[in-house]
C-alpha cells in the first residue's frame, strides 16, 4: 500500500503498526547518542499516523516515571507493546502487526498547532466469545441463551 492517508482528526485510533524503525536524532548539549522509534500505524479503514518514542538520558521528573530516563520509560512501552525484552534492536521487528491504541491531539510546535500521537496504548480491548456472551445475557434478561431465537415472519416493521 504505496498511497498514504493521514488521520487528519484528534480522536482514539485502533491502529496496526508496520515498518518501526530506528532513527538518529541530532547533537543536543553535547549528547549525541540520541535517537528514536518510529512507529507508523495504520486504521482498518486505511488511515496512517506515525508516533515517535524519543530514546534519550533526559530523566522524568515527576509521575510514576520520575526519576527514569526517556530511554528507560519508552523502552518499557515498547515492552509492553510486544516487543521481547531485554531491549535489542533486532527485537524491535516484534511489534510489525501489532496492534495498539493511538491516542491523536493536537499540539503546537513552532507557532503552529499539528496532529501527533500523544500516547500509544496496549490495545486491550479483545471480542465476546459467544459463550461469554450468552452468560451475560442470560444475566440480564434472566433468559437462557442454549437455543437460537425463532424468527417471526410477521414482524410489524
Amino acid at each position: 500500500m504505496n498511497d498514504l492517508i493521514p488521520i487528519n482528526e484528534p480522536g482514539k485510533y485502533t491502529v496496526t503498526i508496520f515498518d518501526p524503525a530506528f532513527y538518529p536524532m541530532p547533537e543536543k548539549d553535547g549528547i549525541d547518542y540520541r535517537f528514536s522509534v518510529r512507529l507508523p500505524g495504520r486504521t482498518e479503514d486505511g488511515k496512517t499516523i506515525t508516533a515517535e518514542m524519543f530514546f534519550t538520558p533526559t530523566l522524568a521528573k515527576s509521575g510514576q516515571h520520575a526519576g527514569k530516563t526517556m530511554a528507560e520509560i519508552n523502552a518499557e512501552k515498547l515492552f509492553e507493546l510486544g516487543m521481547e525484552p531485554p531491549f535489542h534492536p533486532d527485537r524491535l521487528i516484534d511489534l510489525e502487526g501489532v496492534e495498539c491504541e493511538y491516542d491523536v491531539q493536537y499540539e503546537e510546535y513552532d507557532g503552529r498547532e499539528r496532529l501527533r500521537v500523544k500516547w500509544v496504548n496496549k490495545h486491550s480491548i479483545k471480542p465476546l466469545q459467544a459463550e461469554d456472551v450468552s452468560r451475560m445475557w442470560a444475566k440480564l434478561t434472566g433468559k437462557s441463551q442454549d437455543a437460537a431465537p425463532t424468527v417471526q415472519d410477521d414482524l410489524p416493521f
